[in-house]
């Protein structure tokens, strides 16, 4: 064998080991190329997913964000009804002429304090208007006090250290509150 041959067996032997390598290395490259593809078709579609969530979210909220500030302004709505109902039951009250305010104060007087002795205290206005008119028909166990409260209307009836207040001011409060939850469920607002 000459070195000729010897030359093109090594060159050939060369030739089918570089291509050996050359279809190893593509095929790695080939199965890199296929899972990294494949990683990035997994990414593109986690991503793609969570996404689309995100927007579904961001939609979510800002439709119940816009139905609560809806539903905000009906419940607003209903409170001012409400309020202009009261404040006109009340404006109505306090006109009241006087013979009935004063039947009225005397009327609701008796069944708080009862039978038992108090002194009345009224607002400076009551006081001088309807004060002697409210004991006569009190009666004996009744006296207006020399005090004057801080009230738009009522009394507030006091014996020794029991006081009760039954001031239309506190009246009126705690009725509209018992009336604003009857009247608010009525009308879906509580």
């Amino acid at each position: 064998m000459a070195i000729q041959d010897i030359l093109k067996k090594i060159e050939i032997d060369g030739e089918k080991k570089v291509s050996v390598l050359e279809k190893q290395w593509n095929d790695k490259i080939g199965e890199e190329k296929s899972k990294i593809e494949s990683e990035l078709d997994t990414y593109y579609h986690q991503e793609l997913d969570r996404i689309e969530k995100e927007i579904d979210n961001q939609e979510r909220k800002r439709f119940l964000d816009a139905k609560l500030e809806n539903r905000n302004k009906i419940l607003e709505k209903k409170r001012e009804i409400i309020n202009k109902l009261f404040d006109e039951v009340f404006s109505k009250f306090y006109s009241m002429d006087e013979d009935k305010y004063c039947n009225f104060l005397a009327d609701l007087i008796k069944k708080q304090g009862g039978q038992d002795s108090f002194e009345v205290i009224l607002n400076n206005n009551d006081k001088n208007k309807i004060g002697k008119k409210l004991i006569s028909l009190l009666g004996k166990n009744y006296s207006i006090s020399d005090k004057t409260a801080s009230i738009k209307a009522g009394a507030i009836l006091k014996k020794e250290k029991i006081e009760i207040n039954i001031s239309f001011d506190l009246i009126f409060k705690d009725k509209k509150e018992k009336l604003e939850q009857e009247v608010g469920k009525i009308i879906n607002v509580i």
